[in-house]
């Protein structure tokens, strides 16, 4: 006599813990919307940020380097949900062009990234040191150090 065993159910997400309402979700539309703000400003801002690094603009270079740093996290975001949701539901092709809007906030977040790099490329060694060396860019160093060289 055989029996049978029956496989546990395949794991899922607890999506609506994040964004309740999947790819509705008014929370996501606006989370999106903050982002997409996020990157014009940074758009805004690179374009006025100082262009010698010096103590007297290490404070609004960090800024810049955080405010990066938080929009980068927050389209990292979009783009794991929004892979989630089509993941869990192939037929939810809204979740595709949230995908899709995900990477083209990627894209003009990394032609900022490129300006800041040939910014970073032409400072001095000692002031960038010092931009590094800050207690509040400890965590993001080592991606600052590999970007300049």
């Amino acid at each position: 006599m055989t029996t049978k065993t029956q496989a546990a159910p395949a794991p899922t997400w607890d999506l609506e813990s994040v964004f309740p309402g999947g790819s509705d979700s008014k929370e996501f539309a606006d989370f999106r919307t903050k982002v997409k703000s996020e990157v014009k400003d940074l758009e805004g801002t690179i374009d006025k940020l100082s262009d010698t690094l010096s103590d007297a603009t290490r404070k609004e270079w960090t800024g810049f380097v955080l405010a990066m740093q938080s929009c980068v996290e927050n389209i990292e975001l979009i783009l794991a949900f929004a892979g989630c949701l089509a993941a869990q539901n192939t037929d939810d092709s809204k979740a595709f062009g949230i995908r899709s809007e995900g990477y083209e906030l990627y894209s003009q977040w990394q032609k900022i990234e490129s300006s800041f790099e040939a910014m970073a490329l032409k400072q001095d060694d000692a002031a960038w040191n010092k931009l590094v060396e800050q207690d509040r860019l400890k965590e993001v160093a080592y991606y600052l150090n590999e970007l300049r060289e």
